[in-house]
């Protein structure tokens, strides 16, 4: 079988592109021909040839494509074009570099399925452009987004998604937002879910001996990540016991809530998995406070790695985790405050929410699981397992 996958935006940084990157590897393990699709800036080059396949690149910030390259959401860990403004010519631009593309690897790389990464403007152009051959998209959740936000954008891509041989959704509640949205059918989306690498995020084999109590937050720093309100329940936190807040990641919002943070907040920058994974080991808490996820693998790695966590009450992260992660032993979810656009909070709302994360803080800290089955429980959700289901969908459908 000869695979070909494709992604609008940079494949790293970000879930759909850690998603990817294990699609390719899992792949490969199975003696899979492979080929990728991507959007890019040119010095990302030199990384893509790491994965070791065929690339057939769009490259932005160029001559013939003077503007970033476009991406899921608002705010991305490198620059980036919102969708939003991608409009006349560079829309044009956009539409046409993808379609010469797309067309050079159906030529030269011949491939029997296409998978796609999110429901958007590219998915949409696969299933044009590989009319006689399997297209099948994968949601993230920021599509769907994007989908509610850009309706001037989504006409083509519905009538075009709709006609997919097969969708990957990531819980229930995503599947019927799909249907709704993009009129496809129930039959044609499977409920994949998204994995770890149980090999990077596992327990400690000793509990972390720290001094004060050490909380963590992996992801992009943006407003719609609900950082702002962990950083005023941090520090009221503080002021009743001893802790310490790590910030893993970047994004645009880094330099406000630098100015903002509270004593003991240290803020890591970029790091590898692999770096993610040895703080996790070396925390005692979890924290995701985000207004809105499409579905959250950081989540998942802090549990695989037995680390306790607080999350905002995301939509489908309960269904999606399974009675037994998302037990209250493992895992406090607080009630998102009410929102607006999908990810904007009510002004009104975010002193409430602030206090919750705060006691489900001092709850989790008080009440620590036994990390080495809570690490057991989460390797169900391993990427081995969701690429296994997703390679006998494929299979099936061929």
């Amino acid at each position: 079988m000869r695979i070909l996958h494709v992604t609008a935006q940079k494949p790293e940084y970000t879930g759909s592109g850690i998603y990817l990157k294990n699609a390719i590897a899992w792949a490969r393990s199975r003696g899979y021909a492979q080929a990728l699709v991507a959007g890019i800036h040119e010095e990302d080059r030199c990384g893509l040839q790491t994965l070791g396949i065929p690339v057939y690149d769009v490259v932005f910030q160029n001559e013939q494509r003077p503007f970033a390259v476009p991406g899921m959401s608002d705010v991305m860990p490198y620059e980036s074009l919102r969708y939003d403004q991608l409009a006349g010519e560079q829309l044009e631009g956009w539409n046409q570099a993808f379609e010469e593309v797309l067309q050079r690897a159906r030529k030269a790389f011949r491939p029997d399925v296409v998978l796609s990464h999110h429901l958007w403007l590219l998915t949409a152009k696969a299933r044009q452009v590989f009319g006689d051959i399997p297209v099948m998209g994968i949601c993230h959740g920021s599509d769907l987004r994007q989908m509610k936000r850009n309706p001037h954008l989504g006409e083509t891509v519905v009538s075009e998604c709709r006609q997919l041989d097969l969708v990957f959704a990531l819980n229930e509640h995503q599947k019927r937002e799909i249907q709704t949205l993009y009129g496809c059918e129930a039959v044609r989306i499977r409920v994949t879910g998204a994995g770890y690498d149980d090999a990077i995020f596992h327990p400690p084999e000793r509990l972390p001996a720290n001094p004060v109590p050490t909380i963590i937050y992996a992801g992009k720093l943006a407003r719609a990540k609900g950082l702002f309100p962990l950083l005023a329940a941090f520090g009221a936190l503080r002021k009743k016991r001893p802790a310490r807040l790590l910030l893993a990641g970047t994004g645009g919002d880094s330099g406000e809530l630098e100015k903002l943070a509270p004593t003991d907040v240290r803020f890591l920058g970029r790091v590898s998995q692999q770096e993610l994974a040895v703080q996790y080991r070396q925390a005692d808490l979890f924290v995701l406070p985000s207004y809105f996820e499409g579905l959250p693998l950081v989540l998942l790695e802090a549990l695989g790695s037995g680390l306790s966590c607080v999350c905002s009450d995301l939509p489908g992260v309960r269904d999606w985790l399974g009675p037994q992660l998302s037990s209250p032993e493992y895992i406090r979810f607080v009630p998102l405050p009410r929102l607006v656009r999908g990810d904007e909070p009510l002004a009104e709302d975010i002193g409430r929410y602030t206090g919750d994360l705060q006691a489900a803080m001092e709850f989790m800290l008080d009440n620590s699981a036994d990390r080495q089955l809570l690490g057991r429980l989460a390797a169900r959700g391993s990427w081995a397992e969701v690429f296994r289901r997703i390679e006998e969908e494929i299979r099936n459908k061929l």
